[in-house]
């Protein structure tokens, strides 16, 4: 069975090379180095793809991988002058990443048998339900990310802004967009295509048997998504314009974030006891830790609404989205001038940020970093220019009411173990 898998895989992945050596002639391409990137890629898949199958090893598919990368960005570096060329790279190395994947060996002990719920848990982090979720955003993202860039390519003439009319264009032709010497949203596009791949990849006891892919998952998507987030939100002090379609990939990217913390989590505790016990951090990051299969899952203090995706929705908190939602809208509503408007394009944003992600159970702590925020807004009115009378009131109410909603934790309804 295996062998048969391994045949079809490189049988594919040969296939795919094959399509790319011919793709120029077969679509006409207009004269670019993708003429000579397409073939190139494709004698070198065709080669990858028989030394995976003649030698079995898993380096070949490593290095299938690494070219699926260089697919997607190829149109990038490049500057593919057609849209065609731009969208055959981008899919074809798609499958070539998830073909890859799909070799035997390359899934570790993904099939083990054994218990799905961490020691002391309450529900499974790696459940299908939230991963399911979370891809379906990925791609949300990925189609919002892909039609940006191609405006910033050149093979489309307009962007549509469902909300700010030409902000959308003013942020993607800005001078920040510019500083990265490739398309920001192309490189945005192939994140969120990683993130769809590896949400997909694994059962649902991945965080116990491939840890590294729970892992690198999991560090895609928080750190890098709030980081990517925090760089949205501020676009109208960088650029002065709100980009409508980078508020809605922010809004799915928040909810991936929500999501995808308690696996996180889950993968953090195992490493740490490995490291602990002696069982030594990357061997199990790497292989895993067939004793987790054993670990005794308990019952939750209580369950109710969403908790068993790891989050649930204090009223104080949603309270907290919703001004920093109004700090969000109070420079355009109260007229406020720059610097003074600056302060509540960037507290209100963060505001929301913090606030949804404190809602997961595992990271209700984070509210504290709100009472922070609500201080920088308390004293904006006295050391920033800008604000009228109705503005300081605002910044005073505004700010006295985030640090108290901030105090309350609201309950915790599941169990996450030690």
């Amino acid at each position: 069975m295996i062998d048969k898998v391994k045949y079809k895989v490189a049988l594919l992945l040969s296939a795919l090379g094959f399509w790319l050596l011919v793709a120029p002639v077969t679509f006409g391409y207009k004269e670019s180095k993708m003429w000579m990137s397409d073939p190139i890629s494709g004698i070198a898949l065709m080669i990858i793809g028989f030394l995976a199958y003649k030698t079995g090893k898993k380096a070949f598919c490593l290095l299938a991988i690494i070219m699926g990368f260089w697919l997607q960005l190829a149109p990038l570096v490049f500057w593919a002058p057609d849209g065609i060329s731009y969208l055959n790279d981008t899919l074809v190395g798609l499958l070539v990443i998830v073909l890859a994947f799909s070799f035997p060996g390359m899934r570790g002990s993904d099939r083990e048998e054994g218990g799905e719920t961490p020691e002391g848990w309450s529900f499974n982090p790696s459940a299908w339900t939230p991963r399911l979720i979370t891809v379906s955003l990925a791609m949300v993202c990925w189609f919002l990310a892909r039609y940006m860039s191609a405006y910033q390519l050149g093979y489309i003439d307009h962007v549509y802004d469902p909300f700010f009319g030409l902000g959308t264009t003013k942020v993607i032709t800005s001078s920040v967009a510019h500083m990265c010497p490739v398309s920001d949203a192309g490189l945005g596009a192939l994140v969120y295509s990683l993130e769809f791949i590896l949400g997909w990849m694994g059962s649902n006891r991945r965080w116990r048997t491939m840890p590294w892919l729970a892992g690198v998952f999991s560090l895609m998507v928080v750190p890098a998504g709030v980081t990517s987030i925090l760089l949205i939100v501020s676009q109208p002090v960088l650029v002065g314009a709100w980009c409508g379609l980078c508020l809605i990939t922010a809004a799915c990217m928040l909810v991936m974030v929500l999501l995808t913390i308690p696996e996180m989590v889950a993968v953090f505790q195992l490493l740490y006891q490995a490291k602990k016990t002696g069982k030594g951090f990357w061997k199990v990051f790497w292989k895993g830790d067939p004793s987790a299969a054993f670990a005794k899952e308990v019952q939750p203090i209580a369950r109710k609404g969403f908790s068993e995706l790891g989050f649930t929705c204090p009223w104080n908190l949603v309270v907290s989205i919703l001004l920093g939602i109004w700090l969000m809208c109070a420079p355009v509503v109260l007229g406020l001038a720059h610097p003074a408007a600056d302060s509540n394009y960037i507290v209100g944003p963060l505001v929301v940020t913090f606030s949804i992600i404190a809602m997961s159970e595992a990271t209700r702590a984070l509210r504290f970093v709100n009472i922070v925020l609500a201080i920088v807004l308390l004293a904006a009115p006295y050391w920033l220019l800008g604000f009228s009378s109705l503005g300081t009131m605002n910044n005073l109410i505004v700010g006295a009411l985030i640090v108290l909603l901030s105090l309350r934790k609201g309950k915790i309804l599941e169990q996450y173990g030690k």
